[in-house]
């Protein structure tokens, strides 16, 4: 399962406003035009988030508990949104100097 659609749904969210704050108000007005399988069309509809973070957020653990490659854990222990936690990007004041 390579959750193309998933993928894509996420990428467009980043870049267009709009499509983002549709997605977290009302996600099923806006997945029928998305290349989504049934799977993914329910996962999207079921999602209850205040921000895009979260929303990204219960998508990733969606998808790592799917197995496909997105994430160590594989089936080995059961995924809570409340233990997920926001990355810490230091980002230097040259971002070419590493």
């Amino acid at each position: 399962m390579s959750n193309a659609g998933l993928i894509d749904l996420l990428g467009e969210a980043v870049v267009d406003r709009k499509f983002r704050s549709a997605l977290i108000s009302n996600p099923g007005a806006i997945i029928g035009k998305l290349d989504l399988t049934s799977e993914e069309r329910q996962v999207i509809v079921s999602i209850r988030a205040s921000s895009f973070e979260d929303f990204a957020a219960q998508i990733y653990a969606w998808m790592v508990g799917q197995c496909n490659g997105y994430g160590t854990v594989c089936g080995h222990e059961e995924i809570h949104l409340s233990e997920l936690r926001p990355m810490s990007i230091i980002y230097s004041s040259d971002p070419l100097s590493g």
